[in-house]
């Protein structure tokens, strides 16, 4: 058959594999990079979530790309290995063995730490499509989850560093081949079926280096854009200004579009100005109005995957925590936000750290105090809409029985009677008299959330 005949140049899906997981490698090593010197002065823990939540997409994708390829490499032949030394022919052998391992189980070892981390964040692939946690986790005994993510973040960051090893050493590999062995080995990977030449390859090989340190230097870009805005415990004055609290999210794209009570006044009134009579525009006038009167807002119950977290920089590491038990009274209608509002109550008693010292403490009088408010409270005031399925929530949060004004910037996504709303906010915890004589917790802490729901 003639998959077992071995081909003079790499097929089109593996030439496209290669191209893909060889640019998400650089991608990921530049953002691996930075990963850690996000625990600075100059980053929020907020900052740090929006960088993890992509480095985590990035690593599934060259997980199933990892998979595609290897079944692709064991069903179709690659081509013939040229002639070289024996040792030299045995370590590239080793190295590409090594690659698949390392392509698969560094982002495996990843999915152990955020399917056994204590904060069970949830993870939405490029923040689309949702990836589950590994089966069988949630049943372990805490003692056996917290060993199993000590040992897989062990095993990520090994693996990590190795791989970056192997990363050059392939590369170094195919440049002796190709410049001082003088064989034209770059062709066989390249999206092209004929050989490139001396002056070719230079000229691939140049525009491949541009296109890496391109990409890592837009990486470093991207996480210098992910610096917090300040937050502010008063909410905006005017309409046109943005609260301090609000950070910029993704957001997401909804095909279908749901004329507001305005737009719906104005047709009417453009109908009674064409109108023949004035019973006519009486009876048009009377009908808008009590179209406008009888639209409500419907009754929302959360049912998917739920998420309350938040994020603090506390000494020079960032402290991320969530809250398992809390429930929220949602009645929303985009075309009555006037007459929409949602209620939130957070059991503070189920919150989990990534600190084992700070779970220990925040309970305390000085912190959460427990005994005298283990419940906080969040009821909406106003919320309207910022465009592109974006809304602006204004509130009152009590936290340790003190309210302060708070203002969420959320997206919602509706399909049908279902929807996945994503927000953030800033809180400043002095405000609630939280770690008050504590200077190394910074001030601002970042609250994230993400659940689904429907009417």
């Amino acid at each position: 058959m003639q998959r077992h005949i071995n081909p003079p140049h790499y097929s089109i899906l593996a030439v496209l594999l290669h191209w893909i997981l060889a640019f998400a490698l650089a991608f990921q090593m530049g953002l691996g990079w930075h990963m850690s010197g996000l625990q600075d002065a100059l980053h929020s823990g907020l900052g740090l979530y929006v960088i993890t939540q992509l480095h985590k997409s990035i690593g599934l994708l060259i997980l199933l790309a990892s998979i595609a390829r290897l079944i692709l490499r064991l069903y179709k032949k690659p081509p013939i290995a040229l002639v070289d030394d024996v040792w030299a022919h045995r370590l590239s052998q080793y190295t590409h063995s090594a690659l698949y391992i390392f392509m698969i189980a560094t982002p495996l070892s990843g999915w152990l730490i955020v399917s056994t981390s204590k904060l069970n964040l949830d993870t939405y692939i490029f923040d689309t499509l949702y990836w589950p946690h590994i089966p069988g986790i949630v049943s372990l005994s805490d003692a056996s989850r917290s060993a199993l993510n000590i040992a897989s973040l062990y095993a990520h960051e090994i693996l990590s560093w190795a791989g970056i090893l192997l990363f050059f050493l392939h590369i170094a590999g195919a440049l002796r081949h190709q410049f001082f062995k003088g064989e034209d080995i770059l062709w066989r990977i390249m999206p092209i079926i004929k050989p490139l030449g001396k002056i070719k390859a230079r000229i691939n090989l140049c525009l491949i280096t541009a296109f890496l340190i391109g990409l890592f230097a837009f990486v470093q870009i991207c996480i210098d854009g992910t610096k917090p805005i300040k937050s502010s415990v008063s909410p905006p004055k005017t309409e046109t200004s943005l609260p301090h609290s609000e950070v910029q999210l993704l957001p997401y794209k909804n095909t279908e579009t749901k004329p507001s009570d305005t737009q719906q006044i104005e047709e009417n009134e453009e109908i009674i100005e064409d109108s023949d009579t004035n019973d006519e525009a009486d009876d048009i006038a009377r009908t808008a109005v009590s179209n406008a009167e009888s639209i409500t807002p419907s009754n929302w119950t959360i049912t998917g995957p739920k998420s309350l977290s938040f994020s603090v920089k506390w000494n020079d590491d960032i402290v991320q925590g969530s809250f398992s038990d809390w429930s929220a009274d949602i009645k929303f209608g985009s075309t009555a936000l006037d007459k929409s509002s949602i209620k939130v109550l957070i059991n503070l008693t189920s919150v989990t750290t990534s600190d084992a010292t700070v779970n220990n403490i925040i309970g305390n009088a000085d912190y959460f105090n427990f005994s005298a408010s283990p419940e906080a409270q969040y009821i909406s005031s106003t919320i309207k809409s910022l465009g592109d399925d974006r809304y602006q929530m204004d509130g009152m949060l009590r936290l340790k029985n003190i309210q302060q004004p708070l203002t969420i910037i959320f997206t919602l996504d509706e399909n049908g009677n279902s929807a996945r709303a994503k927000g953030r906010a800033n809180i400043n915890r002095l405000a609630h008299k939280i770690g008050v004589d504590q200077d190394e917790i910074a001030n601002d802490v970042s609250l994230m959330f993400e659940f689904m729901a429907q009417q």
